[in-house]
């Protein structure tokens, strides 16, 4: 009897079929990695000239105004007659305003990154004006006026911020004017007089270390009450602070955990009770206990630093 090797289809189709190796894998997925980078980028780009469109749109609207107004009153308006109304910029003749919608621009003269709000430059002289917008990825003021020298951030008129939210109780989650703000040179100043632009210390959540922020804008609310930890710290009940609870939870915690994740609902998943005998992370790196809250019934204003990066957070 010959002793043969009898192959099947199925056994076949094994032999002859061999596996990816894991270099080819790795190939594959860096080569996938590539185009989706390449496609992110390439959406980002057409958002930032769409953004850009939209801006010279702005401007171009303000320079027909600012025409309007010379026609009106025979000369060019001043820096003055140009305010600002939630994303809206107002040229006023007296009480007579016209408002163009500032689009997405820059919040900060030489920024390149920033989209979130519109910077306007203008200057004026007997017969001609200058009128510009900052341009995103570029930094460059595209000019409109009659002037050919253009203008530019040493001539700031505006810097228009979004429109601000509609806030539970009557404003934002916020901290009170005279509240110490940590700086990232180990200095302090107060929120009311933080700028754009500043550098601020915050928390760095993937590595667990102190790190830098640079603020984007400065918003204030009118409120109409508020609460007091530790009988130094005044802030709305909505804000969030990072806490260590005696449960052993560590993260987001809230005077009224309700109202900060409505505030917070696109940063904070998680957000628990804040009570006495919890701690608070503070800027020296170190935990300490909340012996004290109280709630105080009056109107204030209050301050919070928004647009913050690369860390949502920083130091009261």
């Amino acid at each position: 009897m010959n002793n043969k090797l009898i192959v099947t289809e199925f056994n076949k189709d094994y032999v002859l079929r061999r596996a990816f190796s894991l270099v080819e894998l790795l190939i594959v997925m860096g080569v996938i990695a590539v185009l989706l980078s390449i496609t992110a980028y390439g959406l980002s780009v057409l958002n930032r000239n769409s953004r850009n469109s939209q801006r010279v749109e702005a401007i171009n609207q303000l320079k027909i105004e600012v025409e309007k107004y010379y026609l009106d009153n025979g000369r060019y308006p001043d820096t003055s007659d140009f305010q600002e109304s939630g994303d809206e910029i107002q040229l006023c003749d007296g009480n007579d305003c016209t408002s163009i919608e500032s689009k997405g621009g820059m919040l900060n003269p030489g920024s390149t990154t920033d989209k979130h709000t519109t910077a306007f430059c203008y200057n004026k002289g007997t017969s001609s004006y200058s009128l510009g917008v900052q341009i995103e990825g570029s930094g460059d003021w595209r000019n409109v006026g009659t002037d050919s020298a253009g203008c530019n951030d040493s001539d700031l008129i505006l810097a228009s911020t979004p429109p601000q939210p509609t806030l539970p109780q009557g404003g934002g989650g916020c901290f009170l004017a005279g509240t110490h703000i940590s700086l990232s040179d180990g200095s302090s100043k107060l929120i009311e007089n933080i700028e754009p632009g500043d550098s601020v210390l915050s928390f760095n959540h993937t590595n667990n270390s102190l790190d830098t922020s640079t603020v984007g804008f400065v918003q204030s609310y009118e409120v109409d009450g508020y609460f007091v930890i530790n009988n130094t710290l005044k802030l709305t009940n909505n804000h969030p602070l990072y806490i260590k609870k005696q449960n052993g939870y560590v993260g987001w915690g809230a005077i009224d955990p309700s109202a900060a994740k409505k505030e917070h609902n696109l940063r904070l998943e998680t957000v628990e009770q804040i009570n006495v005998g919890d701690h608070l992370f503070t800027s020296e790196d170190q935990w300490k206990e909340i012996t004290s809250i109280d709630s105080v019934n009056e109107k204030a204003l209050v301050y919070n630093l928004e647009g913050l990066s690369p860390f949502q957070n920083y130091f009261a």
